[in-house]
């Protein structure tokens, strides 16, 4: 099989940048190793960053019909358990069964091809030019030439790998976990909740980025809870993920009334997400890597979709 452009990952980074290929006329296949609609474990806000490309690609008011809430506000929460509140530009915060695959089916409405149940596995390097993939879909191999390659596969993309493009930075390693609740207590409509390291921790640490995040959904029926932790700082705690974000909801005072009477919907699910202090090359000869494959996320500061979604423009 040939292509002009093959994107791997169907997620919002690879899902923008099959869209700009697509709309520019040329021949793009976008591939993905699961079945779509699929869920991400990661935050479900979509920032005011992106309205700009949803209205690009058609999808900006399918979008807003889908939000589960559109805070305005933002309430954050000290490690003394003071707080100050901000108002702020309305965003979405959508699932991201449904959010993601709005932003997919986007991409194909421009033209791009798709093909789910399909993992690259290998960069095909010719004379040091990367000049398609190999992988496996539907448990047969299958090779893909193409005059470029976006690595969009995440943040344990073995194609970045590949190219020497992806470098750990220990400082900079997340730890991250998220459920689903209801009875959540003391939720307020329209505001997202960030609650930063404890000082009562018994082995007290410190995280550049919120430990806790509390959202309602749906008019508060029942709410999006997520952990966030440098793996450094999590060692540091000597507790593991689910024991940190249980010790949250018995020992200080917001986890207790927010989480006394909750029920989980789902259980809580982790992930590891590497990052990076420094913004690197991230291209090599007829490739780019986007997204949370170039640990994007941190080096931005501005969350993973939008870092994902503009880098998957620029690299349309």
């Amino acid at each position: 099989m040939k292509r002009q452009v093959v994107v791997v990952g169907a997620g919002p980074g690879g899902s923008a940048a099959a869209f700009y290929c697509a709309k520019e006329g040329l021949d793009v296949l976008l591939i993905d190793k699961e079945t779509w609609p699929r869920d991400k474990i990661c935050g479900d806000s979509y920032l005011p960053s992106l309205f700009p490309m949803f209205e690009d690609m058609g999808i900006m008011k399918e979008m807003s019909d889908s939000a589960a809430c559109e805070p305005k506000g933002l309430r954050i929460i000290d490690p003394d358990e003071d707080y100050a509140e901000f108002d702020l530009q309305p965003w979405l915060i959508i699932p991201r069964r449904i959010g993601d695959d709005i932003i997919r089916r986007g991409a194909l409405s421009s033209g791009a091809d798709f093909m789910e149940n399909f993992e690259a596995s290998e960069l095909i390097i010719k004379r040091g030019v990367v000049k398609g993939i190999r992988g496996i879909h539907n448990n047969k191999e299958l090779t893909v030439e193409a005059d470029a390659v976006v690595i969009a596969d995440g943040s344990h993309s073995m194609l970045a790998r590949q190219i020497g493009i992806f470098k750990e930075d220990p400082e900079f390693i997340l730890c991250a976990g998220r459920a689903y609740y209801e009875g959540i207590e003391g939720m307020e409509k329209g505001v997202f909740e960030e609650f930063y390291t404890p000082s009562s921790l018994p082995k007290p640490t410190y995280s550049p980025i919120c430990m806790i995040w509390v959202a309602p959904l749906y008019e508060g029926k029942y709410g999006s809870v997520g952990i966030t932790i440098g793996e450094k700082y999590l060692r540091e705690t000597g507790m593991t993920l689910e024991g940190l974000f249980e010790w949250w909801c018995e020992n200080t005072k917001f986890g207790r009334e927010r989480m006394k009477n909750a029920k989980p919907v789902e259980k809580l699910k982790g992930w590891r997400l590497p990052g990076s202090r420094y913004i690197e090359k991230n291209y090599a000869p007829g490739a780019i890597v986007i997204g949370d494959a170039a640990n994007a996320a941190e080096v931005a500061f501005e969350y993973g979709i939008p870092s994902a979604m503009i880098g998957g423009k620029v690299a349309g």
